[in-house]
Order: C-alpha cells, then sequence, then structure tokens
C-alpha cells in the first residue's frame, strides 16, 4: 500500500479542508511545533481504511470530530497492486454525544467497489491484507516500542512483545480454556443430574409394549375394508332415502299444480280492449290531420311577430322621409356661394382703401421733412437746393384713409366668419342626410315583398284565429291521446296477463320436467292447462305405491348398516380404543400413542445411556481444559512462544541492521530475552544496549520495527510498499540525526516510501520532499515547503 493524497476536514484540529499530496513522493517529511496537528494527518489516513483513530483506542471517534464542528470528512487516495483507490468516511455528531457513520465508500476509479461502513472495512482488508492491527504495525512503525524494549526488565519485555506481536490470542485461549473447564463441569453435573430424574426402563416393559402396537397396526389394516362396507351400507340408506324423498316431492309438486283463474274471460276482455284501441288510434289521427293543414296554411302567413315588425318598419320610412324634407341643402348652397362673393368684393374694396391709404401716408412723410427745412437748404434726399416748400397735407385727410382700412378689414373678418359657419353646417346637413338616406335605403329593402301598412290589421285578425283554432285542436288532441293511452294501458293488462298464464304454465311444467309431462300441441294456452291438469291426476295414482315401498326399503338398509357398526365399535373395545370420530382415524391415534409409547421407553433407556456417556465425555473435557490453562499461563507456553518469536525477530533485524550500518552492528539474545549488540567494527565486541548512541539506538529499533511489520505483511500475504514514522526525534544529538537521515534515504532505495513525523527542523530539512503543519486561530493548515 503506498498512500498518494490524504483529505480531511473537520478532524481534530482541521477544521477547514486540507489536503496532504503525495503523488510522485518517495522521502517527505511532517514538521511543526507539538500539538500543531501531524499526527492528525496520519489518523485521517487510518480513519478513511478502518472507521477507526489509534491514539482514541480503536473504539468511539466522536472526540476526533473538531470542536463547534457537527461533521468530519475524510478522504485516502493510495495506490495497492498497481491500481489507485479511494477510501472515503463521513462522520456525524449524534444527539447523544456519539458520533456515526453517515458515508463509507470504496472506489476504483468511478467504480463503487464497496459502500457502508460495515462493507467497507471488510473490503480494505481484504484489498491490502492487513487488519487495523496489522496496519498500525507495519505501516505507522512502532520503533518506539522497540527502543524501550532493547532496554525493558524481562516482564516489561514480555508486555511489550505480547502487544507488538499480538500474542494476546494465547491470553484469550487460556480465558476460554478456563471458561470451558467451568462450562464442561456443569454440563457434566447436569447431566449426571437429568440422570438421576429418568425413570427406570425395563426390556419387558418394552415388549409389552411392542406386542400392544403390533395388535393395533393388525386391527389398523382390516378396519378400512370394514370401514369401505359401512360406508357403502350407509350410502344405500342414503340412496334409498334420496329415492323415497324424490318420490316424496314428484307426489308434493303434483299437488301444487292447479290452473289459474280467469282463462275463459281473457280472450274476450282482450278483443274488447283492442277495438277500444282502434278507434282512439283513428280519432288522434284525424285531429292531428286538421291541425298540420292548419299549421302548413299558418306557415304561409306572416306571423303576429312579423307583422308587427313590417309595421314598425313603415313608421320608421315615415319618419326618414320626413327628416330627409327637412333639410333644405339647395338654399343652404346658395347662401354659402353670396357669403364668399361678399367676402371677395370686400377683400377688393380692403386692397383699394390700403392703397389710398399708403397715398397720403407718402405725402404726409414728405412734408413732415419739408417741415424742418427752408428755402436754400440742401435737399437730405436728393441733395439739390430747396428753393420752395409746399403747402402742406391735411391731417384729416390720413386719419380718414386709416379709418376706412379698419372698417373694411373688421368687414372682411365678419365676412370670413359667416362663409365658415354656413360652411360647417352645409357639411353638417350633407352628412346628416347621408346616413338619412343610407337608413332609408335599408328600411326600403325590407320592405320589399311585404305587405302594404293598410293591409296589416286585417292579417293580423286572421292570424289570431288560425292561432286560437290550432290551440283547441292541440287541447282535442291531448284529450284524444290520453284516451288511447288510457285503451293502451288496459290491453296492455291484459296482454301480460295472459303472457303471465303462458309463463305460469312454463313454470308449472318445468317444476314437473323430470316427470315428463306431455307436450302441447296446441297453442292455446287454456288447452295447455286442461291437458296438463288431467295428466297430474294420472300421474298421482301411479305414485302412491311406489312410496310405500321406498319406506319399507329404507328400514331394511339402516338395520344391516348398524350391524356392521356394532361390530367395529367391538373390535376397537377389545383394544382400549375409544370411537371418537372415524375409526381410521381412532385406530391411527391409538397406534401412534402406542408407537410414542414405544418409542419414549426405548428413548428413556437411550437416553440414559448418553447421558452416562455425556457425564463421562464433559468430565474428560473440563480435564483437558484445566490442563490447557495451565499450560497457557503467561510463564509457562506464552514465554516459550515469545523466545520463538524474539529469535526470529532478532534474525530479521539482524539482515536489515546489516544493511542500514553496513555491517557495523548486530544483535545477541540470551535465553532470557536480553539483548546485548555485536560490534563488528571492533573485533565483534558484545556490549550492553545501553551503551548504545541514540543514533545507534535508533537503528537497532528501527531494523527490529522493519523485521516485525515484514513478519506480519509476509504473513498476511501483503507487501510493505510505505513507512511512517512518528515519533519524537528530539532527544537525538546532531550525530545521531545525522545517522537517522542517511538511514532513512537509504532506505527509499529499496524501493520503501518513507515519510517521518517530527517538530525537529534538522532532521525535516533533509527530506527532499517537506510539508509544514502550522496551527491558528482557526484551526491547524498543511502547506508544502519549496
Amino acid at each position: 500500500m503506498r498512500p498518494l493524497r490524504i483529505e480531511l476536514e473537520g478532524l481534530f484540529a482541521y477544521r477547514e479542508r486540507a489536503v496532504l499530496d503525495l503523488t510522485d513522493v518517495d522521502y517527505f517529511s511532517l514538521e511543526g511545533p507539538t500539538g500543531s496537528g501531524k499526527s492528525s494527518l496520519i489518523d485521517a489516513m487510518i480513519l478513511a481504511l478502518y472507521g477507526k483513530v489509534p491514539r482514541l483506542g480503536g473504539s468511539s471517534v466522536a472526540p476526533a470530530i473538531s470542536a463547534g464542528a457537527e461533521r468530519a470528512r475524510v478522504s485516502f487516495v493510495f495506490e495497492a497492486g498497481d491500481r489507485s483507490y479511494t477510501a472515503t468516511r463521513q462522520l456525524e455528531r449524534t444527539s447523544s454525544g456519539g458520533a456515526r457513520a453517515t458515508e463509507a465508500r470504496l472506489q476504483r476509479g468511478d467504480e463503487v467497489m464497496a459502500s457502508g461502513a460495515s462493507d467497507v472495512t471488510p473490503a480494505i482488508v481484504d484489498l491490502l491484507r492487513l487488519d487495523f492491527d496489522d496496519f498500525t504495525r507495519t505501516v505507522v512503525l512502532p520503533q518506539g516500542d522497540f527502543a524501550r524494549f532493547l532496554t525493558a526488565t524481562p516482564k516489561e519485555r514480555q508486555e511489550l512483545l505480547r502487544d507488538l506481536l499480538g500474542l494476546e490470542v494465547y491470553r484469550e485461549m487460556a480465558s476460554v480454556a478456563r471458561s470451558r473447564d467451568q462450562v464442561a463441569r456443569s454440563e457434566a453435573a447436569s447431566a449426571a443430574e437429568r440422570l438421576g430424574s429418568l425413570p427406570e426402563v425395563t426390556e419387558e416393559a418394552i415388549d409389552q409394549a411392542k406386542e400392544r402396537l403390533a395388535a393395533i397396526g393388525e386391527l389398523a389394516r382390516s378396519v378400512p375394508g370394514q370401514e369401505s362396507a359401512i360406508a357403502e351400507a350407509a350410502e344405500a340408506v342414503v340412496e334409498a332415502r334420496r329415492a323415497h324423498t324424490t318420490l316424496l316431492d314428484a307426489e308434493s309438486r303434483l299437488s301444487r299444480l292447479n290452473a289459474p283463474e280467469r282463462l275463459d274471460e281473457l280472450a274476450t276482455l282482450l278483443a274488447d280492449s283492442d277495438e277500444a284501441v282502434e278507434a282512439a288510434e283513428a280519432l288522434v289521427e284525424g285531429l292531428t290531420g286538421r291541425y298540420e293543414d292548419l299549421r302548413s296554411a299558418s306557415a304561409e302567413r306572416a306571423s303576429l311577430e312579423e307583422l308587427d315588425r313590417i309595421e314598425r318598419l313603415h313608421e320608421r320610412r315615415t319618419v326618414l322621409e320626413e327628416e330627409l324634407r327637412s333639410h333644405d341643402l339647395e338654399s343652404m348652397a346658395k347662401a354659402l356661394a353670396d357669403a364668399e362673393q361678399h367676402v371677395a368684393s370686400l377683400v377688393s374694396e380692403l386692397s383699394a382703401a390700403r392703397a389710398e391709404l399708403d397715398g397720403f401716408r407718402t405725402k404726409h412723410a414728405a412734408h413732415a421733412l419739408a417741415g424742418s427745412l427752408e428755402p436754400g437748404d440742401d435737399c437730405p434726399v436728393c441733395g439739390r437746393t430747396v428753393e420752395s416748400l409746399a403747402s402742406p397735407v391735411e391731417i384729416g385727410e390720413l386719419e380718414r384713409a386709416e379709418s376706412r382700412v379698419e372698417k373694411v378689414e373688421q368687414s372682411l373678418a365678419d365676412a370670413r366668419n359667416q362663409v365658415a359657419k354656413l360652411g360647417s353646417a352645409k357639411a353638417s346637413a350633407e352628412t346628416a342626410v347621408e346616413k338619412l338616406e343610407e337608413s332609408l335605403s335599408g328600411v326600403l329593402v325590407e320592405l320589399e315583398g311585404a305587405p302594404s301598412r293598410e293591409s296589416i290589421d286585417a292579417l293580423r285578425l286572421s292570424a289570431k284565429k288560425s292561432i286560437e283554432e290550432m290551440a283547441g285542436l292541440e287541447r282535442s288532441i291531448e284529450a284524444a291521446r290520453k284516451e288511447l293511452t288510457r285503451h293502451e294501458k288496459t290491453r296492455s293488462g291484459f296482454a301480460e296477463e295472459q303472457r303471465s298464464l303462458g309463463r305460469t304454465l312454463m313454470k308449472a311444467r318445468d317444476e314437473v320436467a323430470d316427470l315428463k309431462p306431455p307436450i302441447a300441441e296446441s297453442e292455446d294456452v287454456l288447452i295447455q292447462w286442461k291437458e296438463l291438469i288431467s295428466w297430474k291426476t294420472e300421474k298421482l295414482a301411479e305414485l302412491v305405491p311406489l312410496v310405500s315401498t321406498a319406506a319399507t326399503e329404507i328400514d331394511e338398509k339402516e338395520s344391516a348398516a348398524d350391524l356392521l357398526r356394532s361390530r367395529l365399535a367391538a373390535s376397537l373395545a377389545s383394544l382400549g380404543i375409544a370411537l371418537e370420530g372415524s375409526a381410521s382415524a381412532a385406530v391411527a391415534r391409538a397406534e401412534e400413542q402406542a408407537r410414542q409409547a414405544v418409542e419414549k421407553l426405548e428413548s428413556t433407556k437411550d437416553e440414559a445411556a448418553a447421558l452416562r456417556q455425556r457425564v463421562d465425555e464433559k468430565t474428560r473435557e473440563a480435564d483437558m481444559a484445566a490442563a490447557l490453562a495451565r499450560h497457557l499461563r503467561s510463564d509457562g507456553f506464552e514465554r516459550w512462544m515469545m523466545a520463538g518469536a524474539i529469535a526470529d525477530l532478532v534474525s530479521g533485524a539482524n539482515s536489515i541492521l546489516a544493511q542500514l550500518s553496513q555491517d557495523a552492528y548486530s544483535l545477541h539474545s540470551d535465553e532470557d530475552g536480553s539483548f546485548d549488540i555485536v560490534d563488528h567494527r571492533n573485533a565483534d565486541e558484545i556490549r550492553p544496549i545501553s551503551t548504545l548512541s541514540g543514533g545507534e539506538t535508533f537503528l537497532v529499533s528501527l531494523a527490529l520495527a522493519l523485521s516485525l511489520a515484514e513478519t506480519l505483511s509476509a504473513g498476511s500475504g501483503s507487501t510493505l510498499d510505505a513507512i511512517i514514522l512518528d515519533e519524537g526525534f528530539g532527544t537525538l544529538d546532531e550525530e545521531s540525526l545525522d545517522i537517522v537521515a542517511t538511514v532513512l534515504e537509504s532506505l527509499t532505495e529499496s524501493g520503501l516510501m518513507v515519510g517521518i513525523i517530527t517538530h525537529v527542523r534538522a532532521l525535516a530539512s533533509r527530506a527532499p520532499v517537506r510539508f509544514q503543519v502550522t496551527k491558528g486561530p482557526g484551526g491547524s493548515k498543511v502547506a508544502q515547503l519549496t
């Protein structure tokens, strides 16, 4: 498994969305202050895969949701077997303060491989071949536990190794063995108690029960034949009773067969009603013909409404013609022409008055200029010397000319107003005449072919008479039709009575059809009824002796059936079998009870034998479980297992340590599990673990951790593609840090992806890809350093 991308939001200190992109990364570091949220990124990866957080104990995940947030979401993209996968989970708080998974999904590209927490986790385990515990021991290396493991006491070392190797299962096995010891002893005691409560069963009692079962079985084989004979006898009784009942029924049905009343008079009543219907129909037909003639004649004349409309049209014509005569367009045209002529004469008069006024104004201007000159002055107009002055113009002439112009202008304006008024009046009159002529034309069109105004009164009187006559005929027709309906109803009643007699005859014949009444040759209902009554009398005489014979036969067959039943009851009583219901059922129940009695005796005998055997088996099982519990004590089998595990672990670690230290060191373990270091560069000197420097201790613990990871991976069929070290490197000196950095760099050469989580910048800076984790008021953030 190789991580590619971790995305989280609402998890621990990461309130907002954060992304750790590890695509194409072989060696990276997560650096930042203690408590900034570095380890939370690895928690997000494990939560996405397994739905658990290691440092929360792997149980409740509610504390992982950021404070104040309602949900947390993680998404982890990883590579397994050259394929890319995405694991996604979302947690939401519950009202009780816990948390539940509202989304869980495993995808390969767009294909959803598993959905739901209960399906995703098993799919992850199947894909990675690592469960939650193995993953946290192989990918997230526990080398810090091994650092403590190297210097621990034997008891502490045994506890640490149990956790590292997952040997807790043997303690659980010991607990299960002790529990099985108790359960087996309890079951042995219960079996013994049950054995003591069982009754003693002898072979003689079983033989007697089997003999009774055999006797009942023999009776059971004969009962069907006896029951069959009884059933046949009972069926014969039933058949005799059925024949007797059939004869009694036939006798009863024939006795109820009687002719109906009014059979003779019904034909006369029908003939009389037919004549009455024909007479009523003829009356209705005659009245209806007269009515249709009147209606046809009325259709050819104008109706009262039409006559009223024509009369209104004549009145409208008169009004329109009078209005047309009231408009004298010729007089209006002559008055307009005279007014226009007067305007033309005033225009000529105004032109002459204005010309006269202009002449007076010119003279008056010359005299005004001369009034300022003296003889001998130069003229300002022509420049000549003025020799003499003309006599002045009278001012009164100028005023009279101006007054005349004003009067003519006023007269012209009044004349033009008059022309306008006359023209407007003439136009209005022409419009009105046009409309009146159009209306009159429409009225004349409607009056074409209509009666004259003088003939309307006579036509109206004739129409009224015709209407009154038609109304009288309608009343007569209605009365005639009611009378016809009454006669038809009477005839229908007689016809229905006749049909009813026919139906009654058919019903009577149907009731005795099985007795084969004679077939009627006549269609007359009366004749058919007489023939049927005559046949009835003859048939009754034949049935009386047959009924008596059938009653005697019933008694004989009932006696035979009773004899068969008493014989069967005696056979059952001899074996103590009560006859309840059918004999077969009673014998079957008795046979089953006898069989159960035999089986119960045999079962009790077998159960006693089985209980004796169970007491022996459970006692042996309890002894074996107690012995296994003793062997699995921590100072026994577990110590032996751990000794072997330490040997395998040291062997694998020495192979890795030889590569990491360039054959400088190897581990040595004695029988009690204590460790020494072999210094191959110093003549294979064996020295205590406590003499190792910080960097050397790191190499040894890393080798042990990698050995454990490879062992667990190989055991599960997985491959180790990535390791993440989440440990405090702050206790290492500068030389040790350099050794650690060099070793981690060398691990990537073998194809491993290596990640370290540290707040030691000197170590983090050696990684080619570095991520800085910071924490502020808004939560933690992660960013790649360039």
